[in-house]
């Protein structure tokens, strides 16, 4: 049987107070949703320049999501139960229509290097690994691929913690599954994510080609994000005096 590599993208649609609630401290709800919709035409553009078979996962409104007109992509709506349960059985579903490998990212890194990605699909396609783990640099991981489903590889994993990628290693070992590291990347999650985000936009023309949608919605309020976060900070202590 002839593979169909495919990439999975797993998004949230793009409404106020449902996407990037963690930048809502930051950047207000609408702005933190307008944020949200261009990293998912980030995501989606990148993986089409990687792979022709792109899955959408979504969880919200389809309606926010129908109305970006991303072309070449099917969608299909998550199930529910946690994040674990989601994948399982996204990824099953993938598996039993006849495709593999099978990579998974969120729409969470928008600088992400291509390489990365074209990397994971590679590998695996290769057929000598059977997993690859993207590590985020908050404990979680950025990316996931596989050659085929492993029950049970998303169980117990405690979701958005510093142990989340100990655990998923944890699960890849117990599976037996041969096991390619990625090199570490990071989501935009919180406020800190955004500045460095931002500060890779500002400094780095490669990053803005890879990531136009944000690029062009970052570049007119870098100083409202760059400036607040400095201010935000404590002051130093004076040095003491001898």
């Amino acid at each position: 049987m002839t593979s169909r590599p495919t990439i999975v993208v797993f998004v949230k649609a793009p409404a106020p107070g449902f996407a990037k609630t963690r930048l809502i401290p930051r950047l207000g709800p609408e702005d933190a949703a307008e944020l949200a919709r261009c990293f998912i035409l980030d995501a989606a553009r990148q993986a089409r320049a990687v792979c022709p078979n792109v899955l959408m996962a979504y969880a919200g409104d389809f309606a926010l999501l129908d109305a970006l007109s991303i072309q070449g992509v099917t969608w299909t709506e998550q199930p529910g139960g946690d994040l674990g349960e989601r994948l399982e059985t996204i990824v099953s579903q993938v598996f039993a229509s006849g495709a593999a490998p099978v990579v998974v990212i969120g729409a969470d890194s928008p600088s992400l290097p291509s390489e990365y990605l074209s990397q994971a699909m590679q590998i695996l396609t290769d057929g000598a690994i059977d997993c690859v783990l993207g590590p985020a640099d908050d404990g979680g991981f950025y990316l996931i691929g596989l050659r085929q489903i492993s029950h049970g590889l998303f169980s117990n994993i405690a979701w958005s913690t510093s142990e989340t990628g100990d655990q998923m290693r944890r699960n890849i070992d117990a599976c037996g599954l041969r096991l390619h590291m990625l090199p570490l990347w990071y989501d935009v999650d919180m406020p800190e994510d955004l500045e460095r985000l931002t500060e890779e936009i500002r400094s780095d023309a490669a990053v803005r080609e890879r990531a136009p949608a944000t690029a062009g919605r970052l570049s007119p309020i870098m100083p409202a994000i760059i400036v607040p976060a400095i201010n935000d900070r404590p002051a130093r202590e004076p040095p003491e005096r001898g």
